[in-house]
């Protein structure tokens, strides 16, 4: 089954085009990984669909619908996030807004939150093995604590889709390396699109990769070599296959 598919999309701001003529398919169950130099367009193509943006041109269809219609059935983790140190919030109360909305409530009040959705909230932070700290200052954490935490509020609609923008960002090498096992266990029945600059990112647990630099052409992991990245990165780039080597 299809799950995401756009046709023909264009998009610009106004300057240029960021993406132009734009199609592709991914199907139900798919681990897609998006690569591609900055200003290529990759954090444009994630918030198309999402439907936070909408194309000029062409069509974007999640499970055959508007991204607008099926909000809920995606999650999101951003590359930067805004917020202000100094706001009190806790993890579990950072973790219930992604709850928000899934019963049509029309008014957000703070920090109340039906006993079943605090219940579903605290699960995904288990899940994402942070549960001791639903009670700690969301600006208390670590960078990887953090990116736990945002994960949670991902998965906390319980989505089809989960969609991450440089889920690696900012942590350190072994909170990276953790967050990617968790990851891969987490994304068993979701279909997952992760932007990433991390090449290496590409042979563990992906089925496709996205290349993007204002078109966009798919590919399977095998068929990456270092003539496919020096075409879509613009400079002479060497790639070695490891996944022979993974366990």
């Amino acid at each position: 089954m299809i799950m995401i598919e756009c046709k023909h999309v264009d998009f610009s701001y106004g300057d240029g085009p960021v993406l132009s003529k734009v199609s592709f398919s991914i199907e139900d169950g798919s681990k897609v990984c998006i690569i591609g130099p900055n200003g290529g367009g990759k954090s444009t193509l994630l918030r198309l669909i999402l439907g936070i943006l909408k194309p000029q041109e062409g069509e974007v269809l999640i499970n055959g619908k508007r991204p607008q219609d099926v909000v809920f059935s995606m999650g999101y983790v951003p590359q930067h996030i805004q917020f202000d140190s100094a706001f009190p919030i806790t993890v579990e109360e950072v973790v219930f807004m992604g709850r928000l909305g899934i019963r049509n409530q029309a008014v957000f009040r703070p920090f109340i939150t039906p006993k079943s959705e605090r219940d579903i909230a605290l699960e995904k932070l288990a899940q994402l093995g942070i549960a001791d700290l639903s009670k700690r200052r969301f600006s208390d954490l670590s960078g990887g604590q953090r990116q736990r935490v945002l994960i949670a509020r991902a998965l906390a609609s319980n989505p089809q889709i989960l969609l991450l923008d440089e889920p690696m960002a900012h942590v350190d090498v072994s909170a990276a390396k953790q967050l990617h096992s968790l990851l891969e266990k987490i994304a068993v029945n979701l279909t997952m699109l992760t932007v990433s600059h991390d090449l290496s990112f590409v042979e563990k647990g992906t089925d496709k990769v996205l290349c993007v630099n204002q078109s966009v052409r798919v590919h399977q992991v095998k068929e990456i070599s270092g003539d496919v990245l020096s075409d879509l990165y613009g400079m002479k780039l060497s790639w070695v296959n490891h996944s022979c080597c993974l366990h």
